[in-house]
């Protein structure tokens, strides 16, 4: 999907929030590549951390 776009090139990327049910934290990840030029470059996971989804979403 693309995330965002400028005139050097494209960002594609999805992001994840899920239920860890071991520690019960809400992990999210935004994983990705960019794509400069109609060349694919670095393809990445990335993890966040900080609030859990349920501080925003009830």
């Amino acid at each position: 999907m693309l995330a965002a776009e400028t005139r050097q090139g494209k960002l594609y990327g999805k992001s994840w929030s899920g239920k860890n049910a071991a520690d019960k934290k809400d992990p999210e990840w935004f994983v990705g590549f960019l794509n400069s030029a109609g060349i694919k470059h670095d393809m990445f996971a990335c993890n966040i951390t900080g609030y859990p989804y349920s501080f925003f979403f009830s």
